[in-house]
């Protein structure tokens, strides 16, 4: 999701890609991506998930075709994707970090920052970050971020990426978000605390409060 003139409202697109995810049930995932459009409210635009079985064959088919349906649209037109696992959101990450003026603001219990080759599980919903910065990895942003592997943690002390903890300030985020001319945002809901928000696959302790995540959303 980039934020964008508040006057433009943003084009929701859902995408219920299930297949970058590691977890046994992830089908259920496009039932999770109705649910938060019906919360959301409004109208939405929905992309077609292949019928591909788990893996990064369906991610790149979805990657490709999500490319396809931004590159219509103005380039500073607010998009919000609804997903689906992280990978869902990979071509319009893609989309954003070319604009060199554009930050991520990255809101995840995991820094999803693996490699085929060190991540443990295979899943493509760990690597997006890696994937979609790999050459703008000083416009990251994380904030919550409390589990990560060894070899995401020496890419991120590589480049020297700040790590927001759950108790940041709404300033100390937008003082690392300083000089974005726009700031895309990856909100992965494993970033909440788990005691306030169980509905999640890959729950860690100790997460952000609901309120004080709306704060900062709202701010960025």
């Amino acid at each position: 999701m980039s934020t964008t003139p508040e006057s433009a409202p943003p084009l929701t697109i859902a995408v219920p890609l299930w297949q970058g995810s590691s977890v046994a049930d992830a089908e259920r995932i496009e039932a999770g991506t109705q649910m938060v459009l019906e919360a959301l409210g409004g109208d939405h635009e929905s992309l077609a998930v292949p019928d591909l079985p788990r893996g990064g064959a369906a991610v790149e088919a979805t990657r490709v075709a999500l490319a396809a349906t931004l590159a219509e649209l103005p380039p500073d037109a607010p998009i919000r994707i609804v997903g689906g696992d992280c990978s869902a959101d990979l071509a319009a990450l893609q989309r954003s970090v070319a604009d060199p003026g554009v930050r991520v603001l990255w809101p995840d219990a995991h820094a999803d920052a693996n490699t085929v080759m060190s991540s443990p599980s295979g899943a493509v919903h760990g690597m997006v970050a890696r994937t979609a910065m790999a050459e703008a990895p000083n416009r990251l942003v994380y904030l919550g971020v409390r589990a990560t592997d060894p070899e995401e943690q020496r890419w991120i002390d590589e480049h020297t990426i700040p790590v927001l903890p759950v108790d940041a300030s709404v300033d100390q985020v937008l003082a690392a978000l300083d000089g974005a001319s726009a700031v895309h945002i990856h909100l992965d809901l494993d970033v909440l605390d788990a005691m306030h928000f169980t509905s999640i696959d890959f729950p860690e302790p100790y997460g952000v409060k609901p309120d004080h995540l709306t704060a900062i959303l709202a701010a960025s």
